[in-house]
């Protein structure tokens, strides 16, 4: 019917391509910037009139813990270390900016990339969520509860507590991971009162060592991120949703519902943007090059 005509035309006309995401993408630059993203820790975020303040609140140590200086890799004064490829962003923010680390996450995509290793590059792995290329340097931790947004301790146990994914990091974490032998080398060189984290003089491990199983020269690593909007696209998202809707057995409401799907999974006003999609995969193989 009409409904059905008019729903793939619209879907046709404005995500026909990677391409036509990209420019949709272009044209709504910065729709995702300007959605609200109050972080956690801002007093009572979300919090009505009357409501109590809780209890708990987040505090600043008086000087650099362990945590941060492993995580994000600088030194006792807060200064990044010779080797940390996010020397030049942390540099650049000014004082007082919030940068996330997850540790959990890091490890976990590590472990990926192992598993994906000792099964002699044979798997892969896509990584799907909200988020950016990069902490940001801004707060995203954030509470709910019963559907609106509450402090993130609040009401501990009972409150969702979530936060943006830095892909970058998790990037990192993967195609920076290094063998047991290496680990071990740092450590010696930071007890005999080297440069904590420096690894010049360490030669990277060969193949079969930490990195790649014995006899592979295949390494995994991790591409990306990329929107949602352009991986979908360049899946034929488009192109599904056009022979579905074109089906006799398609009705107006059925093409009409599509339609809004499609939209809100590629828009970037809805997911288009504020999601991302990291791939953790093996290298050229085979014929195959790696996803871009």
């Amino acid at each position: 019917g009409g409904g059905v005509a008019a729903a793939a035309a619209r879907a046709k006309g404005r995500y026909a391509s990677a391409e036509g995401a990209e420019r949709v993408r272009s044209s709504f630059a910065g729709a995702a910037e300007s959605a609200p993203r109050t972080g956690g820790t801002a007093a009572a975020a979300g919090a009505k009139k009357g409501d109590k303040l809780p209890r708990l609140r987040f505090v600043l140590p008086p000087d650099t813990t362990p945590a941060v200086r492993t995580l994000l890799r600088v030194d006792a004064t807060g200064r990044p270390l010779p080797d940390n490829p996010a020397a030049d962003a942390l540099d650049a923010l000014p004082p007082g900016s919030v940068v996330e680390a997850c540790p959990e996450g890091l490890l976990l995509a590590q472990d990926i990339a192992r598993r994906i290793d000792d099964c002699g590059g044979r798997g892969a792995a896509l990584v799907v969520d909200y988020g950016g290329d990069g902490s940001g340097g801004g707060d995203t931790l954030r509470g709910f509860a019963r559907h609106r947004q509450v402090h993130p301790l609040s009401r501990p146990g009972e409150v969702d507590v979530t936060a943006d994914v830095d892909f970058g990091a998790l990037r990192e974490a993967v195609n920076r991971r290094v063998s047991a032998q290496e680990s071990f080398e740092r450590f010696r060189r930071r007890q005999s009162g080297g440069i904590a984290g420096a690894s010049a003089d360490v030669k990277p491990a060969p193949p079969g060592e930490g990195t790649a199983p014995s006899g592979s020269s295949i390494k995994t690593e991790a591409y990306g991120p990329i929107t949602q909007g352009r991986f979908l696209a360049a899946m034929g998202i488009v192109e599904r949703v056009e022979r579905r809707i074109e089906l006799d057995s398609t009705t107006d409401d059925e093409a009409a519902e599509l339609v809004s799907s499609l939209e809100r999974l590629m828009d970037p006003d809805e997911m288009g943007e504020r999601y991302k999609v990291m791939a953790i995969a093996p290298g050229r193989k085979d014929g195959l090059f790696p996803p871009p």
